[in-house]
């Protein structure tokens, strides 16, 4: 499988729309005491999905990615140091063993760090069609990276009950920094209020996003 310098390639990503494509074991610690909520966390497995490197990181070996599906081409590539461009997908699996009712009533990030972006090369994969829309799309440029999820908490909440799980897309979107990211999620059950983190096994979540002019030999496609 080698690699396809693009042109043609670019419009395929031309969406926005990042895939995310291997399952993490993100964690919630819980910052106000007893978990109410179990939290999983999940990558979605859409296509297109790009991913960057940081200048004078080595190409990653072709033995290693010859005959891989795109999943495991995106978990090879993030094990040699690669961070996803543009958008970071995430699927949050709530779930809840009390048998009172969680009730959800915010889901807010907080960027940790920015640092210029990664520029020095682009990979991907791409696929036509759209992507599902979700309320919980975080700017991680902006000062406040959740408008639009705040939005949805003042008219909307989201319950859990027992045994009933519920999945939250979020997307963390950036294009003009390399971003660390962790999610908040607050929660009230048994007229008491917890606030949860969820991070990637403790670690913040990684999106990186500039223009694809900056990338010397622009997208490079697997294909």
């Amino acid at each position: 499988m080698g690699l396809l310098l693009v042109g043609i390639g670019i419009g395929l990503l031309a969406s926005g729309v990042i895939a995310l494509v291997r399952a993490i074991g993100g964690r919630g610690s819980n910052t106000g005491g007893r978990d109410q909520l179990h939290v999983a966390v999940a990558r979605s497995a859409r296509e297109p999905w790009a991913v960057a490197f940081r200048e004078g990181v080595p190409p990653v070996p072709a033995a290693d990615l010859e005959g891989r599906t795109p999943v495991q081409i995106y978990a090879t590539l993030r094990e040699h140091g690669a961070v996803d461009f543009g958008e970071t997908e995430l699927v949050l699996m709530l779930n809840t063993h009390h048998d009172a009712e969680v009730v959800v009533s915010g889901i807010s990030v907080s960027v940790v760090r920015r640092d210029p972006p990664f520029t020095g090369r682009l990979v991907g994969v791409g696929a036509s069609g759209a992507g599902a829309t979700t309320p919980f799309v975080y700017d991680l440029d902006a000062d406040d990276p959740g408008v639009k999820a705040t939005a949805f908490f003042v008219s909307d909440t989201i319950t859990v009950r027992r045994d009933e799980p519920v999945d939250v897309t979020i997307v963390g979107t950036t294009t003009s920094a390399y971003c660390q990211w962790r999610i908040h999620i607050d929660t009230l059950a048994n007229e008491q209020f917890h606030r949860m983190t969820v991070d990637d096994k403790g670690l913040p979540f990684e999106t990186t996003g500039c223009d694809r002019s900056e990338f010397a030999d622009g997208l490079e496609l697997f294909g």
